[in-house]
């Protein structure tokens, strides 16, 4: 995966297929699960609420059920 970057000092915002609007989105829905679902949490668990959205983000693209077989394959990572 290569990483660009867009000169936002001239007016840059969009290069063939690279935009700031894939990680705007993921921003957006990580606050607004911050915001609306999870109104407080502590850093201990602050990578497994960082996780949730970005799984949903990643595999947002896949069916129901191929999600849910994912997320079952890969098990649960919240520490004991």
């Amino acid at each position: 995966m290569s990483h660009e970057t867009m000169d936002h000092s001239r007016r840059e915002c969009v290069r063939g297929t690279v935009h700031t609007n894939t990680v705007e989105g993921f921003f957006a829905n990580l606050k607004r699960g911050t915001g609306g679902i999870y109104h407080h949490f502590g850093s201990h668990y602050l990578a497994q609420y960082l996780g949730e959205p970005d799984f949903r983000y990643n595999a947002r693209h896949l069916t129901d059920a191929r999600r849910t077989r994912l997320m079952l394959r890969c098990g649960s990572t919240v520490p004991a």
